[in-house]
């Protein structure tokens, strides 16, 4: 079984505080917890002796009920169903849309978490459903609500050329949801200057048909057909290294006839399109 957002990847969404890295706090509380649990007449003077921790630090954790950022942020979740998704399941292919659509339809910002998704306003690429259907009903899966800006002017970062967009914002969870799209291997910054260099490591190890899951998003937000041919193009400014982990998963899910590439171009063959709609 192949899982993403782990405890420790959303925990390393957070920077360390002091001499403790984030995954470290984490730990550090549970075996407070763990501790009072077992004492519970005990203050926080008397816990700090036993464990040999600093009192400052886990007074608010024994005396009130304050929790360090990520342990709240790994405990809410939890709760929204969010930690350790099976990738190969509904929800992790609703997961793997959404991380897709980052990479190829949006954006997450390195300092705030806050996640931006667009869908382009012209006919769909030859596929069932249309844009912004696909990116409802992974939003919807996950549990979030979100609301539809009208746009009228292109999309930031030049990301569908001179294309119309409508944004979808989340209205709820925001900050947690971005942090866990990180924690799921979705770029973070602007694209344009920090290039993405590799697609997460996990979707090599996801069955073909979560594979297909992210090609197929990839193909709705960076598809166009080519005039007088029957081939789909798909462009993308990045790292070659991130070209090679985008032909190799096109091949390995099609076949290497239906699939070429030039320089940033990628190029499949309409019947690659019928291969990757029959997973």
């Amino acid at each position: 079984m192949v899982t993403i957002i782990t405890p420790y990847a959303l925990a390393s969404t957070y920077p360390r505080n002091g001499e403790l890295e984030a995954w470290a706090r984490v730990q550090e509380y549970r075996r407070v917890q763990s501790y009072c649990a077992d004492h519970p007449e005990k203050g926080s003077h008397a816990v700090a002796t036993a464990l040999e921790l600093p009192r400052s630090r886990i007074r608010p954790w024994v005396d009130g009920d304050a929790k360090p950022d990520p342990v709240r942020a790994i405990d809410t979740a939890r709760d929204l169903g969010w930690l350790d998704v099976d990738v190969d399941t509904d929800l992790g292919h609703a997961w793997t849309r959404l991380v897709a659509w980052i990479y190829s339809g949006g954006s997450l910002a390195a300092d705030s978490y806050q996640p931006r998704f667009y869908a382009r306003i012209n006919e769909n690429r030859g596929f069932v459903k249309s844009e912004m259907d696909v990116l409802a009903t992974a939003l919807d899966a996950v549990g979030l609500n979100y609301r539809v800006i009208e746009r009228t002017e292109k999309a930031p970062e030049a990301m569908f050329g001179d294309e119309r967009v409508n944004e979808i914002v989340v209205d709820e969870h925001v900050t947690l949801f971005g942090r866990c799209l990180a924690a799921a291997g979705a770029h973070t910054g602007r694209k344009t200057t920090e290039a993405p260099a590799h697609l997460p490591e996990w979707l090599f190890d996801a069955t073909p048909e979560t594979r297909a899951v992210w090609c197929r998003a990839v193909v709705l937000n960076r598809g166009t057909m080519r005039e007088y041919e029957p081939v789909l193009a798909i462009k993308e400014e990045r790292a070659e290294s991130y070209h090679d982990d985008v032909e190799r998963l096109f091949t390995e899910l099609t076949h290497p006839d239906l699939v070429s590439r030039s320089g940033h171009n990628l190029y499949l063959d309409s019947r690659a399109l019928d291969v990757l709609l029959d997973y």
